[in-house]
């Protein structure tokens, strides 16, 4: 029955693509071993397959790391260089190992210590400018991740076509809003920020842009584990690619709420 729920909720063609160009790979690819040692002589016995559970695990594992790193560089208040070197190299691991999943076992707890410091720096900013909201953040995006699992597992939010693409959408127009957002302050155009701004509006819009995004985003995560888990087709490699996905759609939704609540509190900054 499960596996059944799982199929139905992991049917949309993108979820498919996304497991097939990984179940292709020659790495994630389940291969079987003897159970008689290396002669071969008795009955062969499956190599360890990916599983839901194991990926949850291993989400666990790089949030751990996340924030760990994240409390050190805020106690520390370690200076803005290392905030964009973190997201930089946070940046070039996520989105290179989209391109080969396979190193996803390394690049994923690299992602997860220098996330955590540009996040924990970016936090430390926060509190400076009198916002009380870093916890309520954490516990805002812990909540979100459970509400968003439980959703998903009841079958009361289903990842059909239309929520890809939608997903999608939104996940492409917070990327170029905010990319766009920098190129207008390198040419000190004072409309919008990546930082903290004093315009409570402008912070508020791309905390709602980046909450959207990582919460449609989880929903197509949690759709890609139970495809892979349910096909048995990839063996534990695949855990750490998955793992890697979810941590990135968590941080959109810490950085999400961390606008939302810095908007409410102080207006986006103080005045």
């Amino acid at each position: 029955m499960l596996d059944r729920m799982a199929q139905r909720q992991s049917g949309s063609p993108a979820v498919r693509r996304n497991f097939s160009r990984l179940s292709n790979t020659r790495e994630f690819r389940v291969t079987t071993v003897s159970a008689d040692g290396p002669w071969g002589a008795g009955p062969s016995a499956p190599a360890t397959t990916f599983s839901a559970a194991g990926a949850f695990d291993k989400v666990l594992t790089l949030a751990i790391l996340a924030m760990a790193s994240g409390i050190g560089a805020y106690l520390l208040h370690l200076s803005p260089g290392f905030a964009l070197l973190g997201a930089l190299v946070a940046m070039g691991c996520f989105y290179g190992t989209q391109f080969r999943p396979t190193t996803a076992r390394f690049t994923a707890p690299i992602f997860a210590v220098s996330e955590g410091v540009a996040l924990g720096i970016l936090s430390s900013w926060a509190a400076l400018q009198g916002f009380g909201v870093v916890l309520l953040a954490i516990l805002g995006t812990v909540g979100i991740y459970f509400g968003v699992l439980t959703l998903y597992r009841t079958g009361l939010v289903r990842v059909t076509p239309t929520f890809v693409r939608m997903a999608l959408v939104i996940g492409l127009g917070t990327v170029f809003a905010a990319f766009g957002s920098i190129l207008l302050s390198w040419i000190h155009v004072p409309l919008l920020s990546t930082t903290v701004s004093s315009n409570g509006a402008t912070f508020l819009i791309f905390g709602v842009m980046y909450l959207l995004t990582g919460v449609t985003q989880l929903f197509v995560d949690f759709a890609y584990i139970d495809q892979a888990a349910a096909s048995r087709q990839l063996n534990r490699s695949g855990e750490w690619f998955a793992a890697l996905l979810v941590l990135g759609s968590l941080v959109m939704v810490f950085l999400g709420l961390l606008r939302i609540l810095g908007a409410f509190g102080g207006g986006g900054g103080r005045r």
